[in-house]
């Protein structure tokens, strides 16, 4: 029994030791993190700097500036808008949508004319009805 005893307190030892060796592994990869990531933010706050004193920026944003000085977008823009115009009208696309408008009124003066259609021959039948009435009566 005593044999069992000390395996037991062996197993436990190890696990103790696991432990340890596992959280001294934590600490050690977490700290390399810290460091790694540090270095890669000094990294790229160091690059910004060169960058932003470089002459690469300085044609960058002159660039940029004649660019905008230039109205480049403008005509950019302009153009675009004159090819989708000249699309829709080679593709039929205004024409559809002038059509569809068109039906669309139709339709309004359709349903206008059939209401007003009913509503004359409800009159004419409650008159030809009232003339029947009045031919009786003589």
């Amino acid at each position: 029994m005593d044999d069992h005893n000390k395996k037991d307190n062996g197993d436990i030892g190890t696990w103790q030791k696991l432990k340890e060796v596992s959280k001294k592994g934590y600490e050690v990869v977490s700290e390399a993190g810290k460091i790694i990531t540090d270095a890669a933010s000094e990294s790229i706050d160091n690059a910004n700097k060169h960058y932003q004193e470089s002459e690469a920026k300085k044609k960058v944003d002159e660039y940029f500036q004649a660019y905008m000085e230039s109205r480049i977008k403008e005509y950019v823009d302009a153009a675009y808008e004159k090819s989708v115009d000249t699309i829709d009208t080679v593709s039929g696309a205004k024409m559809l949508e002038e059509v569809r408008g068109r039906l669309d009124k139709q339709n309004l003066y359709n349903n206008i004319l059939a209401t007003k259609l009913a509503e004359a021959l409800k009159r004419i039948s409650e008159l030809e009805n009232d003339i029947t009435k009045l031919r009786e009566g003589k």
